[in-house]
């Protein structure tokens, strides 16, 4: 589905904190009963579980940023996706990531579909009730966009602010921190995702000023540093101990 990069976000962020309560009941529930699944039963149950939340959070997401799609589409996209199995990955040596592949067809309008539909919306109504109906997700693109027009990055030299950035640069860092968003929010541990937005967007700034991502000698970023003031970060708030932390998560899924 052709979705804009918040309806993708709040989407992924539902996921995760689903994902979070549900592990948190499932170890609830192993204390007290006193009962604990073998960890194969437990692995499977819980793929082939969260495998359909995922599509009704991504429905779910949508409606909350106003950008809703037809349940049909969520559908579709779900059955013609096919994942190789966390196994197959688990085993291999050579470091090649999950394939990812395509059904030759949507699934016929007959009587699965039909029960499909109705699963998505169970399973939204359960989503909901597990996650408390807190739906609110803070965006880092739009933070983003904040913190450079409160810094006034964009504005050029003045003789009060030497180290205003020109609004070349300034777009440059917006888009290498949103780049850097896109990749973290994608991150299947969600660990950036913990920490507040503020904090997440001024580390993505902050590592877009030192080069931001380059992939290879065809990437279109070009890796050239664009200094900012020193502790910048205090002028927006954000504690320098809890910058420095995210970022060195973030530099080390960058490297991962």
């Amino acid at each position: 589905m052709d979705l804009s990069s918040e309806a993708r976000f709040t989407g992924i962020s539902l996921m995760h904190r689903y994902a979070r309560e549900f592990n948190s009941l499932l170890e609830r529930q192993e204390k007290k009963t006193g009962v604990a699944q073998s960890k194969q039963v437990e692995h499977e149950q819980i793929k082939n579980h969260l495998g359909q939340v995922a599509a009704a959070c991504m429905f779910l997401g949508c409606k909350m940023e106003e950008e809703p799609r037809r349940i049909r589409d969520v559908i579709n996209l779900s059955h013609v996706l096919t994942f190789s199995s966390w196994d197959d990955a688990a085993s291999r040596t050579d470091g090649v990531p999950l394939s990812i592949g395509e059904c030759a067809a949507p699934p016929p309008l007959d009587e699965r579909y039909w029960k499909r539909k109705e699963e998505i919306v169970s399973i939204e109504q359960h989503v909901l009730r597990t996650i408390n109906f807190n739906t609110i997700v803070d965006h880092p693109y739009r933070c983003i966009l904040l913190i450079c027009e409160t810094l006034c990055f964009g504005k050029g030299e003045d003789e009060t602010q030497k180290w205003l950035l020109s609004p070349e640069d300034s777009q440059t860092i917006i888009l290498r921190s949103w780049r850097i968003m896109n990749e973290f929010s994608l991150d299947a541990s969600g660990d950036v995702l913990q920490f507040p937005v503020m904090t997440m967007s001024a580390s993505a700034i902050s590592i877009a000023s030192e080069g931001g991502l380059v992939y290879d000698a065809t990437s279109d970023c070009d890796g050239k540093a664009i200094p900012l003031p020193d502790f910048w970060w205090r002028a927006i708030d954000v504690q320098t101990d809890e910058l420095y932390s995210a970022k060195r998560l973030m530099q080390k899924l960058i490297s991962s």
